[in-house]
């Protein structure tokens, strides 16, 4: 900044020197007037002083002494305007030709700028293309080991909400139930093993490898086997889609997707242990929740039971108010879009014409009399 003044801190680069020397710069009627710290004076003459504006950030101002080669220069603010106003107008022509060189080099340098950073934005958008797509694939070229083994990591370490028990007569309904869904997977490599866990909650889930929980609350809502098939179908095919790995390898960011891409499975597992699995499986796409749905159709229809059971147990499950669910979230809150999933559901059961259902032979009456639930005479 100039003091009252009218003096500018700057240096002097004396001609043929490389080291400048600081200055303290003064702009009379007559010239540019610098006195050099260390000792002596710079006069440049206004008729003699070829104007330049360069430095690392445009902001710098030479004023070169055309008889000797000797050089004054200031970065300061208001000393260009200092210098046009001192010099009665006798260097409006070099401060016109300045101005249009600075307003070029800011638009370069607002070009370059802006280059840098689509390319940069570029880059990462394509590594993550390139990531994503190669983390899908490398997580289906995975064996079914790696799935349970990240599934029951995150398993070892979940809050049910609810202690597990053995209720005979409801786990041999489950027991049934899956078996025969099982026999009809699109995999055979999967192992799938269930556990009851004694709470209210209206919900089951399914985590990678094959894990399945079931809350009696479930069970005792269920009017029917059936019912209870078409959500068991629904999460076994999430198991067989391999949705809760491809879900935890997306939530895990780009430093852990490469990492499975060079088979370093690590932090995957460290992610499941930390939690992260429950928060995807209780937040599937809808995409991912419509291929389970459709899978799990296929393989109710493969099985021979009614799959219009999958659609009656989303149409029960309407009337159960899963905001006010604590804890684990019910079945109901985490599988958005009913309406139209039951109407889809529907659909599928009338095309796979199951024509002749095979009953289950499961008293279901007996399984809500284990449970607790008030049987109707």
């Amino acid at each position: 900044m100039s003091d009252p003044a009218g003096t500018f801190p700057g240096w002097v680069i004396p001609a043929g020197a490389s080291a400048r020397q600081r200055a303290e710069i003064t702009c009379t009627r007559a010239d540019v007037h610098a006195n050099v710290a260390e000792g002596g004076v710079l006069d440049i003459p206004w008729r003699d002083l070829r104007l330049e504006v360069g430095g690392a950030e445009g902001g710098m101002v030479f004023c070169h002494h055309r008889p000797s080669g000797s050089i004054v220069c200031c970065d300061a603010p208001g000393f260009l305007a200092e210098l046009g106003r001192a010099s009665g107008g006798m260097l409006d022509e070099q401060l016109g030709a300045v101005a249009a060189q600075g307003a070029a080099s800011r638009r370069r340098h607002r070009i370059g700028w802006t280059a840098m950073v689509l390319v940069v934005v570029s880059l990462c958008v394509g590594t993550w293309i390139l990531a994503t797509w190669g983390v899908r694939h490398a997580v289906e070229s995975l064996p079914p080991t790696v799935d349970r083994q990240i599934g029951d990591q995150a398993y070892g370490v979940m809050d049910l909400g609810g202690a597990k028990e053995a209720i005979p007569v409801a786990d041999a309904a489950v027991a049934t139930i899956v078996e025969r869904l099982r026999t009809h997977s699109a995999r055979s490599d999967f192992e799938f093993r269930f556990q009851l866990v004694r709470s209210d909650l209206v919900n089951a889930f399914a985590l990678p490898g094959g894990q399945i929980v079931v809350y009696t609350g479930l069970l005792a809502k269920a009017e029917r086997a059936e019912q209870v098939a078409g959500v068991l179908a629904h999460e076994m095919a999430h198991v067989t889609l391999r949705h809760g790995l491809h879900g935890l390898a997306k939530q895990a960011g780009i430093a852990i997707a490469f990492q499975v891409l060079v088979g370093d499975l690590g932090g995957l597992s460290g992610l499941a242990s930390q939690g992260a699995l429950s928060a995807v499986i209780n937040g599937y796409s809808r995409d991912a929740e419509r291929a389970a749905d459709a899978e799990g159709a296929r393989m109710m229809a493969a099985a021979g039971y009614d799959v219009r059971g999958m659609a009656d147990f989303f149409a029960l499950l309407k009337q159960q108010p899963g905001s006010e669910v604590p804890g684990i979230l019910a079945w109901f809150s985490t599988h958005p879009g009913h309406d139209e999933r039951i109407a889809s559901i529907r659909v599928l059961a009338s095309r796979l014409q199951v024509e002749a259902p095979q009953p289950i032979a499961i008293d279901w009456t007996a399984v809500r009399a284990a449970l607790g639930k008030p049987v109707a005479p």
